[in-house]
């Protein structure tokens, strides 16, 4: 879309603007710290960090599709075009500027090209491990960059990171005592101010630094106290140039920086596509990617020509612009606008800021970007390990530029790798003429890079001198070239040799047409392929063949089976059944007798039943086939204890057992010994049904539903006293209160008071709120007696009542179904946000006090929640389904409410309420 602004001008209005103004002022503030710091780590005048975040930044917002990326300097991007540009041109020349201009307009044109043309599907082939590593090599520049800001120890230039960090170190006793102190208090305000007031923390460490500054001058002395300035600069509103004219080298310079270049697209499209996804799933935007990959293309070619340097999307402004109330892109136009009247009053001022106060605003950047949690993660995969670690060390020992492309090169390698490897299942079973069939599946890409890997795992399928069927399924692979069809040929050429008959198992055209380019049809015939939606004779005979599990030489009825089931229960597998039950089967199936080296179950498909050996001893053999294509076997043998029956159970195939001395044995039906299990796990779980049952969202289920809700749950003991959820824990799972009473208490964020809010009983839910919406426990819940929960996992309760449950309705339907009086609208927003918007006619229910007013709802109409963009409205919502009444969220809030709203202060807030 050329004019993407087109999608939200229209939403824009007087509580817009004011949202948004009120994000702009902060904007600016945090990002003139960042503009400052940033140019030095691309070699540019720190004006040039302020140029970046004016025109470019209001370009990206208008073309961008997200509404709350903030984009402009980004501390990666500075460094990788430091890092491209220092070695062509001396930092602060007059060639090394124009080398920047072309070198953001490249980046900016490879940008705006993959966007309009939809390609952004590129980013694809960069791993998160890969983005991780950069990110954390360039934590590891800014910390350097910072060491040399508060040492004033300049650098050698053309050295690696690795080098620049130990000359750094071995050039400590050069370093200005008085610059270190200033960046020393500059980081310890900038941590501080993290933990009390993040979103000003490089604020805060800039005016500390330069706090002491000013301190140690006033008392030292201009003459002794010497520190390194940002000194005067000249601010342009509009500080145009014309990049090629600017441009004095050759095209050796541009072939030079085009690696440089890519490093930028790549990464910067990277980070800003994430970051929006990310912002946009909390504010239930929909994100067009490739747009957002033009917004960012022109935002570097408007800053090749307003004197700037290339960008991206950035992290922490953008987090700052979201929880500041921000509603649409004019937040960052409003902060561009901002930053130049601020800097216009206060120049001469900002000049006087140390050197060393912004190298300690990138100290606490660069710290802020170790993600060492990711690390651990790629710790746990060997390979996305090893990715990361080649990145890095590349990044550090070479360059930024040769990390990406390695890191890349990485993970395609990786990629190859496993795709090289599709999953090969191979199974046996008897036909029912009674020859032996050996299936091969094939899971996932027979391409030319796998064939040699399934051809070694083939010659070893199958039993040698015992001619056959051989089966192969190609109905799960998802692509098969020419290559991978040759394959299936020359293998059905050689078990046609053995006196095999084979035949292939096809589900789609493209697997067909593959195998006729190769000639396998002319090898099978028509009759060795077999279609899965066409009649085939071979269908029938390729049904296995499932003689009788067991033979019974001898039957008796005179053993004591009320002993024998007492018995069964002392073992786990049989201890939640009742006696009486295991009687009745025990009596049904008999006391069978054999004689030593007797069979008692010969090689088959299945075993259906569990053998129960009362006396002597049975030879178990087991044979399978691994997924590589060997077979194995296992022979053990079992002895009845004194007793207590010694159990072998069912198996789904491959189980042969043989009498080694005369035994006596029973035999149970494995299948109605798992019905009884059903109905005992049903029966265990009657008084959780019964709690279900009064929770009114579980009414609204359909009984498999529910039954699947059931089975995911899992029971846990809790004394009295113990907490089950702390406020402030992230939310993990939801529980149901089965047995005992629980107390919900929270603690006042201002006054560390705690209150308690709710007693909950049997049948009472809670923990959905930190679920839905990806967030943190609001209170905490501990058991007032003992009591038993039953829990669901995040997973599961995503998946079996998040999807199914949290409906959303759009903002037409919902004013049609309120103006027929069908349903009722309500905001579920705090006091303070409903005195000063509402839609016209919404009665008001704020989600904090839904659990005590719930019940002046009456059953019956449709209640229809909004928040501010839907987020909240979707909790509100599943509270009340739990409660039993019919209601459904409000897509997008009131944020995208297109029709009017009332604005202004409501002077009694208590009418609304319901």
């Amino acid at each position: 879309m050329l004019a993407p602004f087109l999608a939200w001008a229209p939403k824009v209005g007087k509580a817009t603007l004011r949202a948004d103004l009120e994000a702009g002022l902060i904007g600016a503030i945090v990002v003139l710290p960042q503009g400052l710091a940033f140019a030095s780590l691309a070699g540019m005048p720190p004006i040039r960090g302020i140029y970046v975040s004016i025109i470019p930044v209001i370009v990206a917002a208008i073309w961008g599709s997200s509404w709350h990326t903030v984009s402009g300097p980004n501390a990666g991007i500075a460094v990788i075009v430091g890092a491209t540009v220092a070695p062509l041109a001396v930092a602060g020349s007059n060639d090394y500027t124009p080398l920047v201009y072309m070198l953001t307009l490249m980046a900016g044109l490879v940008q705006f090209a993959l966007g309009m043309f939809r390609l952004g599907a590129v980013l694809d082939f960069i791993s998160n491990t890969v983005v991780a590593a950069v990110i954390m090599a360039i934590a590891i520049v800014l910390i350097v960059a910072a060491g040399r800001s508060l040492t004033e120890i300049s650098s050698s230039g053309g050295q690696s990171i690795l080098m620049q960090g130990v000359d750094l170190v071995h050039r400590l006793p050069e370093a200005n005592p008085y610059s270190a102190l200033v960046g020393a208090v500059a980081i310890a305000a900038g941590f501080g101010a993290k933990r009390l007031v993040p979103k000003y923390s490089l604020l805060v460490a800039v005016g500390a630094g330069w706090g002491i500054a000013i301190l140690l001058g006033a008392v030292l002395g201009p003459e002794q106290f010497v520190v390194a300035r940002i000194g005067s600069f000249d601010l342009e509103v509009i500080a145009l140039v014309v990049p090629w004219q600017e441009f004095e080298g050759d095209m050796p310079q541009l072939v030079a920086m085009a690696p440089g270049a890519l490093s930028i697209v790549l990464l910067g499209m990277a980070q800003t596509v994430v970051m929006s996804r990310s912002t946009a799933k909390k504010s239930g935007q929909l994100i067009d990617t490739n747009q957002e990959i033009v917004g960012q293309g022109l935002m570097n070619v408007s800053a090749a020509f307003v004197s700037a340097f290339a960008g991206s999307g950035s992290f922490n402004r953008t987090a700052v612009n979201f929880q500041t109330g921000a509603r649409t892109p004019l937040a960052a136009v409003f902060s561009s606008i901002l930053l130049l009247v601020l800097l216009l009053l206060a120049a001469d001022a900002v000049a006087l800021i140390p050197a060393a106060a912004i190298g300690g605003t990138l100290f606490v950047v660069g710290i802020g970007l170790m993600d060492f949690k990711a690390v651990r993660t790629f710790m746990r995969s060997g390979a996305e390990l090893i990715a990361w670690l080649a990145t890095l060390m590349v990044a550090l020992a070479v360059g930024l530029n040769e990390a990406i492309l390695t890191g890349i090169m990485v993970s395609l390698v990786n990629y190859l790798w496993r795709a090289s490897k599709p999953n090969l299942r191979l199974s046996e079973h008897y036909s029912r003429d009674g020859r032996l069939v050996s299936t091969v599946t094939l899971d996932g890409n027979l391409f030319f890079g796998a064939v040699q890997y399934i051809e070694r795992a083939l010659a070893g399928a199958g039993r040698a001198g015992e001619p056959g069927i051989f089966l192969i399924r190609t109905d799960h692979l998802t692509y098969l070239d020419v290559p991978g069809a040759q394959l299936i040929a020359e293998e059905a050429k050689r078990r046609q040799g053995n006196g095999d008959d084979v035949y292939v198992y096809v589900s789609r055209k493209d697997e067909l047409d593959a195998l006729d380019r190769a000639g396998a049809l002319g090898v099978l015939g028509d009759d060795g392929i077999i279609h899965r939606d066409r009649d085939h004779p071979a269908k029938e005979l390729l049904s296995p063949h499932r003689p009788s599990a067991l033979s019974r030489p001898t039957v008796r009825a005179d053993a004591d089976m009320g002993g024998l089931a007492a018995e069964l229960r002392k073992i786990r597998m049989f201890s939640p059944f009742p006696t009486a039950g295991l009687q009745t089967l025990l009596e049904q199936a008999g006391l069978c007798e054999a004689s030593a080296g007797e069979p008692i179950l010969s090689r088959c498909e299945t075993a259906d039943n569990h053998v129960l050996l009362l006396d002597g001893a049975v030879e178990v053999e087991r044979s399978w086939t691994t997924m590589d294509g060997v077979q194995k076997n296992s022979i053990r043998l079992v002895e009845a204890s004194a007793g207590v029956p010694s159990v072998i159970t069912a198996s789904p195939r491959g189980l042969q057992l043989r009498a080694m001395s005369e035994v006596r044995f029973v035999t149970l039906d494995a299948a109605a010994i798992d019905e009884i299990a059903g109905r005992g796990a049903s029966a265990a779980s009657d008084s959780v049904q019964e709690g279900l049952g009064r929770s009114g969202i579980m009414r609204e289920l359909a009984p498999e539903q529910l039954q699947r809700v059931l089975e995911a749950m899992v029971p846990v003991e809790i004394e009295a006293g113990e907490p089950v959820v702390r406020q402030g824990d992230p939310g993990e799972e939801y529980f149901l209160i089965e047995e005992g009473d629980a107390e919900v208490w929270r603690e006042d964020a201002f006054t560390s008071q705690s209150s308690k809010l709710a007693v909950l009983g049997p049948g009472d839910t809670f923990g959905e709120e930190a679920l839905l919406q990806g967030g943190y426990r609001n209170a905490t819940v501990r058991m007032a007696t003992p009591g038993r929960l039953q829990k669901l996992s995040k997973t599961n309760f995503d998946r079996l009542l998040k999807e199914p449950m949290a409906r959303e309705i759009g903002a037409e339907e919902a004013r049609q179904m309120v103006e027929s009086g069908s349903a009722v609208l309500l905001d579920c927003r705090y006091d303070l946000e409903i005195r000063e918007s509402r839609i016209p006619g919404a009665r008001a229910l704020p989600l904090d006090q839904i659990r005590n007013l719930s019940h002046r709802l009456e059953p019956g109409p449709s209640y229809l929640l909004y928040c501010r963009n839907g987020q909240r409205s979707r909790v509100a919502a599943f509270l009340l389904k739990e409660r039993g009444l019919e209601a459904l969220s409000v897509a997008g809030g009131i944020a995208g409410w297109p029709y009017d709203i009332d604005l202004g202060p409501v002077e009694d807030i208590d009418k609304l309420i319901v």
